[in-house]
């Protein structure tokens, strides 16, 4: 059974069977995704820093000792699954994710061996890696057509 009440603020959902009713929460972690009750990034970014900073520091450690393939392969499995992990839940990266896409372009640029003020579209090409923008854009794309039973076309 479920029961909506209406404040002047915002709408409260109360679900409910046999007297016992689920508690609203603001925030929660979902499959190890942390959002709030507008599935937003907002909480989940935070919690996603610290390991992409890992990520980047493996990369930076191994730059010396390892080819461009060895690079890759890193970054692919540390950076990109965390980044990836989620995406089309949470509805993409919105405009406060700037500090998650400076530190793939930094990991980018230390494979690529350039300077750090360097641009990066280029070594983004030369390295095949799709930026975090272009990255959600695909993964809605493949989504989208892998699930088109359950889009209504006009």
């Amino acid at each position: 059974m479920k029961f909506i009440t209406r404040n002047s603020s915002h709408s409260t959902l109360h679900i409910g069977y046999k007297e016992k009713y689920v508690a609203e929460t603001v925030n929660t972690k979902f499959l190890g995704l942390q959002i709030d009750n507008h599935i937003k990034w907002k909480n989940h970014k935070p919690k996603m820093i610290p390991k992409l900073s890992e990520a980047y520091y493996a990369i930076r450690s191994m730059v010396h000792i390892s080819n461009i393939n060895t690079l890759k392969s890193i970054n692919y499995v540390h950076f990109h699954s965390i980044i990836k992990y989620g995406m089309i839940f949470c509805g993409g990266y919105s405009s406060n994710s700037g500090k998650i896409f400076t530190l793939q372009k930094k990991s980018v640029t230390i494979m690529a061996g350039a300077q750090p003020r360097t641009p990066c579209r280029s070594q983004f090409k030369q390295s095949e890696i799709l930026p975090v923008p272009c990255q959600y854009i695909l993964s809605l794309v493949n989504f989208i057509i892998n699930n088109q039973e359950i889009f209504q076309t006009n």
